[in-house]
């Protein structure tokens, strides 16, 4: 069978995964290839995944080509409009939505829109590419990513784009928060401040015995969730006076 090359704008979506293109494939040799792979130019545009499948089936594409007079935006177009029918999960349309508005240069408002996701949505997409880069392409495959949440404590796995957001927000100040020197930070935070019998003085001496217990990398974690924690205690019951 002939092998079509893929163009760039067939990534504005995710491939499919392993349980979807197994599927795919399975529904390929059971009722033939209802939808025909789009090309533009010799390339794929739309149906990497089907190509894939007709691979190991060793079976002919159906195919249709766009017109040598579109553009690159008007491919695009018809790419995400394509795409925006299938079953892509909200946060996988809202990354492929900001992965179109790096190309285009669209405002948020005319991207969300085509999309079908809100603009504040697409804006925390934004903030994530930049605060955690690392993350976009896990989500973007449908994936859950794990994020440590310092205000909380504890581990978050999510796939949500606003939760993810919102942790990274919410702890954006511990960049603050040196701990290349454990006493400094303890001084500026100092617990000695605190009365005795104050839920947070309590609270910091639980976790410092449970400190006790596990690896440098878990201590210097916990440390940071401590300093964050007592910080924010002292700065409410300060602007409380």
């Amino acid at each position: 069978m002939k092998v079509y090359p893929i163009h760039q704008l067939a990534n504005i979506v995710a491939m499919a995964s392993e349980q979807e293109q197994l599927a795919l494939t399975n529904d390929l040799a059971t009722r033939g290839q209802e939808e025909p792979i789009v090309l533009w130019k010799g390339e794929i545009v739309d149906g990497r995944c089907r190509q894939l499948s007709a691979r190991s089936l060793n079976v002919e594409l159906k195919v249709r080509e766009l017109g040598d007079d579109l553009t690159e935006e008007e491919v695009g177009a018809i790419v995400k409009s394509l795409n925006t029918r299938r079953n892509l999960t909200m946060t996988q349309k809202t990354v492929s939505a900001y992965k179109q508005q790096l190309r285009t240069q669209e405002t948020n408002q005319v991207i969300a829109t085509q999309w079908a996701i809100s603009v504040p949505t697409l804006k925390n997409c934004k903030y994530v590419a930049v605060k955690e880069p690392s993350l976009i392409g896990p989500l973007f495959d449908g994936k859950s990513v794990v994020i440590y949440n310092y205000s909380k404590g504890e581990e978050i796995t999510t796939n949500r784009i606003n939760t993810l957001a919102k942790i990274i927000k919410d702890n954006a100040g511990l960049k603050d928060v040196t701990i290349d020197d454990t006493h400094e930070v303890l001084v500026k935070y100092s617990v000695e401040e605190l009365p005795l019998s104050s839920p947070m003085y309590l609270w910091y001496g639980s976790r410092l015995a449970e400190y006790q217990s596990i690896t440098t990398e878990g201590k210097e974690m916990m440390m940071k969730a401590i300093l964050f924690e007592l910080a924010k205690y002292k700065e409410v019951n300060s602007n409380a006076e």
